[in-house]
């Protein structure tokens, strides 16, 4: 399990000293398949591994119970 924020992967290929290359499944437009479900991806994502502020943002605006 990974922590809430924790970015899954790139939505498209960008230089960086991880060697960390995008994840198709990551990225907005991803249509889905078979086995998987129509990406509900952000778009912008960080490297896998790093801080998504927005992703976190939206986790916390849809918790249930609501957050005080």
């Amino acid at each position: 399990m990974k922590p809430p924020g924790e970015s899954d992967g790139l939505d498209k290929a960008l230089p960086n000293d991880e060697g960390k290359g995008f994840d198709r499944m990551c990225a907005p437009t991803y249509p889905g398949n078979l086995r998987n479900n129509v990406s509900e991806a952000l778009p912008a994502t960080p490297i896998s591994g790093h801080w998504f502020s927005a992703r976190f943002q939206e986790l916390m605006k849809n918790a249930h119970p609501p957050l005080p």
